[in-house]
């Protein structure tokens, strides 16, 4: 036989003891294999199926695609979350103070740390955010942030489970070169994929941004939770922060809040981005869609020390201002699907306090005023 014939016999002996799975197939066994440890990365999926399917031929390219599809597939809701009077998760635990605090948390003043930190913070806005178990490890920098942030605020809280409490973190880009413009509009952080599902709203317990940047809109957070359909509400206090480097707030997580062009005190400013690094603190609650960085792209993230100071907690003390029926009002739409709400906000003149933050009253005469349509 020659060599050319001989080749081929040899090519198909193996085309007859391998398969090439389909990509429905795939995705079938992959499941399987998900079902019993959701958290799996590729590496440990694809060692798997070898094992337990050593005819396949799976290439890391369509396994990468498979677990792509089953991860961003619909869930199911698997239990009913319950909540407290306060709209809080019930069993709540003590120790959490809700306060709205600004506080001087990096020092960002190296201009090469910062630059890398921006950069990190590039290669993570995916337009979505991650998971990060109290009881993790982190795996690369923003992971090491989040977790800090997440202990900064749980320092003086016990007794919660640390596999279903974390932080929940993603990055914001806005500015004149966003394609998504200067703004956040108005929203409530909250389980999204469970209130779509059962109409009730799951929060953080805390909600709280850093600021990576100089520039762009501040952040409005108004003492409002969620209101039930052709309802309204008056709003008699808020908190207003402008950007400033290495700054970190917090606030209930229960809260209104939005990042609102038309309050910068530059709104003329030719070229800016607005960077913002979000952590949420959830106890005893995932957030359902909600996943940890995939470990296939841990290697693309960098792991460096930055000058972190929570411990030190140099709080910037906001100005109290007042807001009355003389200062102009603004209107705000905004509302997910099968949600619309109106904000009529009287909005504070000046430029507040030389440190960037304000605690806002509104009078009984020029309440801000949030409405609920029957949509």
């Amino acid at each position: 036989m020659s060599e050319p014939c001989r080749k081929r016999a040899r090519e198909d002996r193996e085309d007859s003891e391998t398969k090439e799975p389909s990509f429905d197939e795939l995705v079938d066994a992959a499941s399987r294999v998900l079902k019993e440890d959701g958290e799996m990365n590729h590496k440990k999926v694809l060692k798997t199926l070898k094992q337990q399917l050593p005819r396949w031929r799976i290439t890391d390219k369509k396994l990468h695609k498979a677990i792509m599809h089953i991860r961003s597939a619909p869930k199911e809701v698997k239990e009913q979350v319950h909540l407290n009077t306060e709209g809080r998760l019930m069993g709540t635990p003590k120790g959490f103070n809700y306060d709205f605090k600004a506080i001087d948390a990096i020092d960002l003043s190296d201009k090469m740390i910062l630059k890398k930190l921006v950069g990190e913070c590039e290669k993570a806005y995916k337009k979505k955010s991650f998971w990060l178990a109290a009881n993790a490890k982190p795996r690369f920098t923003l992971e090491a942030l989040a977790k800090q942030i997440f202990e900064f605020h749980t320092a003086d809280v016990k007794g919660y489970d640390e596999t279903r409490s974390g932080a929940e973190w993603w990055v914001q880009f806005r500015g004149t070169k966003s394609a998504h413009g200067k703004s956040i509009g108005f929203h409530w952080d909250r389980d999204e994929f469970y209130a779509d599902r059962t109409d009730q709203n799951v929060h953080p317990q805390i909600g709280t941004v850093t600021y990576l940047s100089e520039h762009g809109a501040p952040t409005l957070v108004l003492d409002q939770s969620p209101i039930p359909k052709g309802e309204s509400r008056d709003i008699h206090s808020g908190a207003l922060s402008h950007p400033k480097l290495g700054k970190h707030i917090c606030f209930d997580g229960r809260f209104l809040h939005g990042v609102p062009a038309e309050l910068s005190r530059h709104l003329k400013e030719d070229q800016f981005t607005r960077i913002t690094f979000l952590v949420n603190i959830w106890i005893s609650h995932i957030p359902t869609d909600t996943a940890p960085w995939p470990e296939e792209d841990v290697k693309s993230m960098s792991t460096f020390s930055l000058p972190v100071s929570f411990s030190q907690i140099l709080l910037r003390s906001p100005t109290a201002v007042t807001v009355d029926h003389k200062c102009p009002v603004q209107g705000f739409a905004f509302g997910r699907k099968g949600e619309s709400h109106e904000l009529w906000l009287p909005t504070p003149r000046g430029g507040g306090s030389p440190d960037d933050n304000m605690v806002l009253t509104f009078t009984s005469k020029a309440p801000a005023r949030l409405v609920r349509s029957m949509k």
